[in-house]
């Protein structure tokens, strides 16, 4: 019955606005109280998704407002994915809303902020909540700022969970395939897709310290050469694409993105470069070769000096890291490869000048003798 006045009415009346907050009344309060009933308190809440465009723009602000203080008295008490479905669901659609993106907000950032209340059964619905809010203008880069921080924290509780003592290999595996694997890939996403500089920044910042901190997932080196192929090197084509058509008609802002996204990637693969190799010596050896080849094609658009000096910098730091210690060695095929590469990169990066190898005294001349 009362899906049906939802559903018939086209156009905000009294009678649909009495059904919409008693039932969101109804469920602030007993949630609380009953754990038992939850699920079926939050499926009546569903009815809510049956509303009318015009009834639900002109209740939405109230709607999440109540969503918010729903959240604050019986958060605890949401145990099942549904149930969490149901309210992100709400706060997600919530993120475009004028007036109801504040409220939304707010509620997201009750379940979120610092792992509150992410769990297994939730995390990936928060996310996609999350992300909404980011992508949103609403609330200004400022919001989209915080939710991601949002989206940080929900790494932090996976990467706690994964180094939990009562978790299987199996959880553990299904978690860094799932809503881990899911993180970084919209991470990369943000970090060009976004038209403002400030957010696609951000999200590589915080792309940066969710891998750097992913040590705990304990994850193989598959992984790892998985996220380089699918995320780390479209996002530096893609930001080499965005360089390329801004010409510095921005300012500089789209060479700072990509500055930074250097810094990330190469730093991210220093960390995993001896699990991947470890893992599959080939993968490893096409994954340094394709992210020279990709950082090599950035630097022939780069304009602004920052970004001219970044990329052969932090090439040179790569390959100091991998040939100093040991990882690549001069007997190695792959050595020429990359030191080829490099040359061509900049003629200063040669293993001669890096100090890797021993440069021969020139011969002596009679005279000398």
């Amino acid at each position: 019955y009362l899906k049906a006045v939802l559903q018939a009415s086209a156009e905000p009346s009294p009678v649909c606005e009495r059904v919409i907050f008693d039932l969101i009344l109804m469920c602030t309060k007993l949630l609380p109280t009953n754990e038992s009933i939850a699920d079926d308190l939050l499926e009546t809440l569903r009815l809510l998704f049956a509303l009318q465009p015009a009834v639900a723009d002109a209740f939405f602000g109230r709607i999440a407002a109540d969503v918010d203080k729903l959240i604050e008295a019986g958060a605890p008490s949401i145990k099942s994915q549904q149930g969490w479905d149901t309210v992100c669901k709400m706060l997600m659609a919530s993120a475009r809303h004028p007036v109801a993106s504040e409220k939304g907000f707010s509620g997201l950032t009750r379940v979120m902020r610092e792992g509150a209340h992410v769990n297994a059964s939730n995390v990936r619905s928060c996310l996609e909540a999350a992300s909404a809010f980011v992508d949103s203008e609403e609330g200004g880069d400022e919001r989209s700022i915080a939710a991601l921080q949002l989206l940080s924290d929900a790494n932090a509780a996976m990467c706690a969970w994964a180094a939990s003592s009562t978790v299987t290999d199996e959880a553990k595996a299904e978690i860094v395939a799932g809503a881990w694997g899911d993180l970084v890939r919209e991470l990369g996403r943000i970090s060009y897709e976004d038209v403002r500089a400030a957010v696609r920044d951000d999200a590589i910042l915080t792309l940066q310290r969710v891998m750097l901190g992913a040590e705990s997932l304990d994850a193989g080196g598959d992984l790892w050469i998985n996220m380089f192929d699918s995320v780390f090197l479209a996002m530096v084509k893609e930001l080499t694409e965005t360089v390329r058509k801004s010409r510095g008609r921005d300012g500089g802002a789209a060479e700072n993105t990509a500055r930074i996204a250097v810094s990330c990637v190469t730093k991210t693969f220093l960390q995993y470069a001896p699990k991947m190799r470890s893992e599959d010596d080939d993968a490893f050896s096409l994954v340094l070769m394709a992210m020279m080849d990709a950082l090599s094609i950035l630097h022939k658009h780069a304009k602004t000096e920052e970004l001219v000096d970044a990329v052969p910098e932090a090439v040179k730091n790569v390959l100091l890291v991998l040939c100093a210690g040991g990882s690549v060695k001069k007997e190695d095929t792959l050595w020429k490869k990359i030191w080829s590469k490099a040359g061509a990169l900049d003629g200063d990066l040669t293993p001669e000048t890096l100090g890797l190898v021993e440069v021969p005294a020139p011969a002596a001349t009679e005279a000398e003798a």
